[in-house]
């Protein structure tokens, strides 16, 4: 991977990213799980008066979506991009911290694929329930094993393996490798010890949590 590849602005970058993000969770709030989703989801366990009131009410909290995402995925990038900057400072690695946060952007690129993948699939298959949209997962591992039979503590860390995960890894140890001056072979060590510590820990966050109000 050249570093041409890398010759961008990162804040403008990040912006055009959010705006993306904000167009697909528009598109799934008024094109695939619309007012007619919900009355299929719900027209046998509530009454259509029930269900009135509910979509109502969840269409007055829907503008604040539009404001939470932003800021989670700056706090996403913003975290991971800590962690993986610890990892190249540990492997003295000669690097800025843009060019980290450049490195997590462009990794970006592999969550928005695989959002856009669920909403054409949803698009073309419309799902019958909540869990099939909360659990979908292409390409991962629970979508060879049936997730119904799986303990749902152990659900989301299972949902991490998949392929879309295996190339964000590479891309951030492509990116350590083209700025950093590394190995391919060191670039992944720092990815592995860095963000996959990170995200194993995160994982067991996740677990203890749902232990905690189950």
């Amino acid at each position: 991977m050249s570093k041409d590849n890398f010759n961008f602005k990162p804040f403008l970058i990040s912006i055009f990213i959010v705006f993306i993000y904000l167009i697909i969770i528009w598109i799934n709030k008024n094109v695939i799980f619309d007012v007619s989703f919900y009355y299929k989801l719900w027209q046998t366990k509530f009454s259509t008066e029930r269900i009135e009131r509910i979509i109502v009410q969840n269409n007055k909290f829907s503008i604040f979506s539009y404001l939470f995402w932003p800021c989670v995925l700056y706090i996403k990038w913003l975290l991971i991009c800590i962690v993986l900057y610890i990892g190249i400072i540990f492997f003295e690695i000669d690097m800025t911290f843009k060019n980290c946060f450049k490195i997590v952007l462009l990794a970006e690129s592999i969550p928005l694929i695989l959002l856009i993948t669920k909403t054409l699939y949803f698009y073309i298959y419309p799902p019958n329930s909540l869990e099939l949209v909360q659990n979908f997962n292409p390409l991962g591992l629970t979508s060879i094993l049936k997730y119904d039979h799986i303990s749902t503590y152990f659900l989301y860390p299972i949902q991490q393996i998949n392929l879309f995960e295996v190339g964000y890894w590479l891309l951030l140890a492509y990116g350590i490798n083209s700025l950093g001056n590394v190995d391919l072979k060191k670039s992944l060590k720092v990815v592995t010890l860095s963000y996959g510590f990170g995200l194993t820990i995160w994982c067991i966050f996740i677990v203890f949590i749902q232990l905690q109000f189950s």
